[in-house]
């Protein structure tokens, strides 16, 4: 019996349950069909609109509370946001049962409806209030999680509290998938809206300050949350009516009610974001009130400038530490004292003037001047003095604010220290002179301008070092300077060049200046030719010198454009010379100028020729001939040689010089092989010292040869001992490469120069030519022909041909083939003439 009333209690308690549960859901208990149901599609995006008007207003009314650190205050606002956003919720509720189209009458119990209102605040407050009242600074994922699931069920428990409002003449029930699917879907969104708030909460806190672009993004999120939920629940609920109850005409819903809310909810969002601006901009006014005196003089402290603030009795009434800095006084020392502006500025009556002056018209001045220090000693400043006018009232004051300018006038004369003196022997730089001798020409039109070069600095700097090299110049300088008096200007131009720029006249009157300009540079010549001691190392030198004097109409440049001119052509003439500039020297200079830029145009213009002088054997048969320059000039004739190859060396030219004729002897070989008379010649040209030692050389020339096949091994270039004697390792390196191409080579002038005997072993020449010198005087000059002798033995020896230069007469053929030479080249058979003439000889 006992078992029996168990199972009858239990199964009792089963049947409430299923009673219960069939009085919410839709288990299919009802033998009728739910009555069809629509909606008014306007009504649906206006609950979604005022939803998000809500939501987002909320959120603005959140950002309020969270600025706040006082709980009491960060509470009101999070009330007055749940409100709103409780508010928010039910309106899209309410509004979306007004979307709710059936064919029977309805209406609403108004203490359901209310009450329906309390989950949706409760919801939006437990919510957000998780967040802006947590402790860290950054808000953990549980409680995210858990807001976001009380937000959902708020919502949740609103609208179905606000469907059970609802009066009508039909049992409501639920499908209970849907159902479920609705809070899934509140909970849910609810979640992320939570999670969206915080990510809003990082950025405005890494931008200092809110982000209305994220509080929308999270406004979208909770209202797409109560429309979700709402219309998925509406999709859920079933309505089962006698047939009797329904009418299809009747009217279901006033057409002003939502108009009513909707005017409601946007007036209340308006007041609550015009609620908000109002208190964010009474709360900036008065975190800018509540700073204290103090705080002010801690900002004013923390400035770099020194800032005074004067009233208009000129007594101090407040100033920072910067002040005590520049001026060196105390605060305690000056504050609240009457001062004068006047006592602390050099030459303060004439600038306490032009201030007063300025004060009448502007309303601040600004200037640099320097103001005395209590030790007595000036300090640079920045000056600015303005006067404040107020408003309300005839009170005025005075802000003085002043910047030290010591540092910065400390590195502006260090930057013209750099830029005016001479780093090694801290005498004036070639900038300081030009500037000096700018200033002197203002002032007279007579001095004089000496350019005083070392010889042989350059030996010295490379034996004994950069160190020793400064060294010297240091003395050097130092020995100049004291050579001549304080109003003349010593400087160092150049590397090993120094300039004087004088003054005063070298000469008395009738006598002749340029005699004794010359021998003011022998005396200053010979002091300098006293040693300087190097460490442990005496050390003589001599200097070369180009004179200028100065005199009205010509300016720094062209006076120091004379000296180089005339220091030039004195270093032309050899160590320890002096030239003084003459009008003259500028004319040949500016000729040589001229002749440099034609000689230019001549390369590029293909202006100039190359001419063969014969080579010939004994038996008078031409074997070879060597390439000589020539240059027929348009207007002036025939430039010689002698002439335009120096300045070739000079200005660089000779490098291109080289380069043409290296391509016209190609292609005179190349013209050579398609004529067997003349397929076996073989033609030299001379390859100069700066042309050999080019980087590209070797390449340059395998480009040349690979434009021209198969003419290499006729080609013969011609180098002099002074090409060996610079880099012996790298020549012998350059000869080889080429030597392994078929080119010939021959030692131009042999015996002239360093005679290196010990260098032919090494370096792969095919011919040595003896120079013109040996064989003119060989027939007078036992001790000339006996060198020929021996070089054409040396030849011999070394598998090398004998060439001779300057053959001119018969006695000279002979007897060069009494000595051992078979190949000569001079004048007894022909000068060098034009490719067509030297063709025409061989044929």
């Amino acid at each position: 019996m006992k078992t029996i009333r168990i199972f009858q209690r239990s199964f009792g308690k089963v049947l409430t349950m299923n009673s219960w549960l069939s009085a919410f859901f839709d288990f299919g208990q009802f033998g009728n069909l739910p009555l069809p149901a629509h909606y008014h599609f306007g009504l649906v995006l206006l609950s979604y609109l005022t939803a998000l008007t809500g939501s987002y207003t909320a959120l603005r009314m959140l950002d309020r509370a969270r600025a706040y650190t006082e709980v009491e205050t960060k509470t009101i606002w999070l009330v007055v946001t749940a409100m709103i956003g409780g508010i928010a919720v039910w309106s899209m509720h309410f509004i979306g049962m007004m979307a709710y189209e059936v064919p029977i009458p309805m209406s609403y119990s108004l203490s359901l409806t209310l009450l329906s209102i309390i989950p949706a605040m409760i919801g939006v407050g437990i919510t957000f209030g998780l967040q802006i009242f947590y402790p860290q600074q950054h808000v953990p994922n549980w409680v995210c999680q858990l807001g976001g699931a009380v937000l959902g069920a708020g919502i949740g428990a609103m609208h179905y509290i606000g469907m059970a409002a609802m009066l009508m003449p039909a049992e409501l029930r639920y499908d209970p998938l849907l159902f479920a699917l609705s809070i899934v879907t509140a909970v849910g969104l609810g979640i992320v809206a939570a999670y969206s708030y915080r990510a809003s909460i990082q950025r405005a806190q890494d931008r200092e300050k809110p982000s209305s672009r994220s509080s929308f993004f999270t406004a979208i999120v909770i209202s797409v949350a109560i429309s979700g939920m709402h219309y998925i629940a509406m999709f859920a609920a079933r309505l089962y009516a006698p047939s009797s109850a329904i009418a299809p005409s009747a009217e279901m819903h006033s057409d002003w009610l939502p108009v009513v809310i909707v005017v409601g909810v946007c007036i209340l969002a308006f007041f609550g974001f015009v609620a908000s601006r109002i208190d964010l901009k009474m709360v900036r006014n008065l975190r800018l009130l509540r700073m204290s005196g103090a705080q002010l003089y801690e900002v004013i402290g923390a400035i770099d400038d020194a800032v005074m603030l004067f009233n208009s009795e000129r007594k101090l009434v407040l100033c920072n530490d910067a002040v005590s800095n520049i001026l060196g006084y105390s605060q305690k020392d000056i504050v609240n004292r009457q001062l004068l502006l006047d006592d602390y500025l050099v030459d303060g009556a004439a600038i306490i003037l032009e201030i007063r002056e300025t004060l009448v018209s502007k309303p601040s001045w600004r200037g640099e001047v320097n103001v005395r220090h209590s030790d007595g000693h000036p300090v640079p400043v920045r000056l600015s003095v303005s006067i404040v006018q107020y408003n309300d009232s005839n009170e005025h004051h005075y802000v003085i604010l002043m910047t030290d300018l010591t540092q910065q006038k400390q590195s502006e004369a260090h930057i013209r220290q750099l830029a005016f003196e001479d780093s090694v022997t801290a005498l004036p730089n070639r900038r300081a002179l030009l500037d000096e001798l700018d200033r002197l020409l203002k002032r007279q039109h007579y001095g004089t301008l000496l350019l005083i070069d070392i010889d042989k600095f350059k030996a010295l700097n490379n034996t004994m070092g950069t160190k020793a090299g400064d060294d010297f110049l240091r003395q050097f300088g130092a020995r100049l300077r004291a050579s001549f008096d304080d109003d003349c200007v010593v400087a160092r131009v150049a590397s090993n060049e120094f300039a004087v720029a004088c003054s005063k006249r070298f000469s008395s009157a009738g006598s002749d200046e340029l005699h004794e300009i010359r021998n003011a540079c022998r005396m200053l010549q010979a002091e300098i030719a006293e040693p300087f001691q190097l460490r442990d190392y005496q050390h003589s030198c001599s200097v070369t010198m180009g004179v200028t004097q100065l005199r009205q109409g010509v300016d720094a440049n062209q006076l120091m454009i004379e000296a180089s001119l005339a220091l030039s052509q004195a270093k032309k003439e050899g160590p320890a010379s002096v030239v003084i500039y003459y009008q003259g020297l500028a004319t040949a200079i500016s000729e040589r100028v001229v002749l440099e830029q034609e000689l230019r145009a001549a390369i590029s213009d293909n202006e100039l020729r190359l001419y063969l002088q014969p080579q010939v054997d004994t038996d008078g048969k031409i074997i070879g001939a060597e390439g000589l320059l020539r240059w027929p000039h348009p207007t002036r004739g025939w430039i010689s040689p002698g002439q335009f190859i120096p300045l070739a060396e000079e200005s660089g030219l000779i490098v291109a010089l080289g380069d043409w004729v290296a391509d016209q002897a190609l292609e005179i070989l190349e013209r050579w092989q398609s004529q067997p008379h003349l397929a076996n010649l073989i033609l030299s040209i001379n390859v100069s010292a700066p042309q050999f030692q080019q980087p590209d050389f070797t390449s340059k020339m395998r480009g040349r040869m690979n434009q021209h096949p198969g003419v290499q091994s006729r080609l013969k270039l011609e180098l002099t001992e002074s090409v060996l004697m610079e880099n012996i390792d790298s020549t012998i390196d350059t000869l080889h490469q080429l030597k392994q191409h078929g080119v010939l080579f021959a030692l131009d002038d042999f015996g002239t120069g360093y005679s290196s005997l010990s260098y032919l072993m090494r370096i792969p020449f095919d011919t040595l030519k003896i120079d013109v010198a040996f064989v003119r005087d060989m027939h007078e000059s036992a001790q000339k022909a006996a060198i020929v002798r021996t070089i054409t033995e040396l030849s011999r020896v070394l598998s090398m041909d004998t060439i001779a230069e300057g053959v001119e007469r018969p006695e000279q053929r002979h007897q060069l083939e009494s000595l051992g030479c078979h190949i000569y080249q001079g004048f007894l058979y022909s000068p060098a003439v034009s490719l067509e003439e030297f063709e025409k000889l061989v044929g």
